[in-house]
């Protein structure tokens, strides 16, 4: 490990790992994120993803409640490694077709302790969870146009724009 990368090389799947946790990023909210330790297997690095406690607006849920598709986020440096809208888009459609009742059901099997015993607050929040993956890619939309995605063209150039393609099916 030399300045927290691992010197051995990067596989396609670990790369399209670190996209993946990029999009979900994006979708929970998760401000302060961490990097990932890496470890070796067959000569590959491949990330092991750690503490995600910072989702949901660093656990703010009053603000994860308020914020629409074109919430500010300092996203990691692996932005600089998608290319093409196309990479975002598989982890895009998994968002967008989770089912979240077993995420409901684990929540309210959970004690109402864990979650402060405000059921009303934690169905808004998953709620809202459910809101966000189906318009996701608004979201990462915005964050293209935005420059957020450097080695991203501009949608609009190739699309003809931004709206056709929010209204786009993957």
């Amino acid at each position: 490990m030399e300045n927290g990368k691992p010197q051995i090389a990067f596989s396609q799947k670990t790369r399209r790992y670190l996209t993946g946790k990029l999009v979900f990023d994006i979708l929970t909210l998760n401000l302060a994120r961490r990097a990932p330790a890496f470890r070796d297997l067959k000569g590959h690095a491949e990330p092991v993803f750690m503490d995600q406690a910072r989702c949901l607006a660093d656990a703010d849920w009053p603000r994860f409640l308020r914020a629409n598709y074109n919430e500010p986020l300092t996203l990691e440096r692996t932005v600089d490694k998608v290319r093409s809208f196309e990479q975002l888009q598989p982890w895009m459609r998994r968002a967008r077709n989770t089912d979240f009742d077993p995420i409901w059901e684990l929540v309210f099997n959970l004690p109402a302790e864990w979650y402060g015993e405000q059921r009303m607050l934690i169905t808004s929040v998953l709620r809202k969870l459910d809101d966000r993956a189906r318009s996701l890619r608004r979201s990462i939309f915005y964050l293209i146009e935005a420059g957020c995605f450097p080695n991203i063209k501009e949608l609009g150039s190739r699309t003809g724009s931004l709206e056709s393609e929010i209204d786009g099916v993957d």
